[in-house]
């Protein structure tokens, strides 16, 4: 429904719920978001207790981390109309958060030999995410 963005750091879709468990009855439709932790936090309904903590640790150890939250939809919210009209901004607030997805990204060991070399010819080096 909401494409990522890279100005917002984030994306999110509606979805209607095919099997349900103990938490989300099967036919609810929920808001679910993932984003860099920073830009889901701005949505978040309560901030659960070393959010901030957690990711930058994780984030300081070379770990990619997303931020993932949801929000179930109201029956009348949640009707084709309701998810069409209604705008990101709605979607996206009073999110539940759900945890993180962590990425691991190892350096390769020729990264680091390459990047002195590079850096030893007078060339500025430059990460680009």
């Amino acid at each position: 429904r909401h494409h990522f963005s890279s100005e917002l750091q984030r994306m999110s879709v509606v979805a209607r719920v095919e099997g349900g468990d103990e938490d989300v009855a099967a036919g609810r439709v929920l808001v679910l978001a993932k984003g860099s932790p920073e830009a889901i936090a701005t949505l978040l309904r309560d901030m659960p207790a070393g959010y901030h903590r957690a990711y930058r640790a994780l984030a300081r150890e070379g770990a990619r981390v997303l931020a993932l939250a949801y929000r179930p939809l109201e029956a009348n919210a949640a009707s084709s109309a309701g998810v069409r009209e209604a705008p990101r901004a709605e979607h996206e607030s009073s999110l539940l958060f759900a945890g993180f997805a962590v990425f691991g990204c190892p350096m390769k060991a020729a990264s680091a030999p390459t990047l002195r070399e590079i850096g030893a010819g007078g060339h500025r080096l430059l990460m680009i995410t």
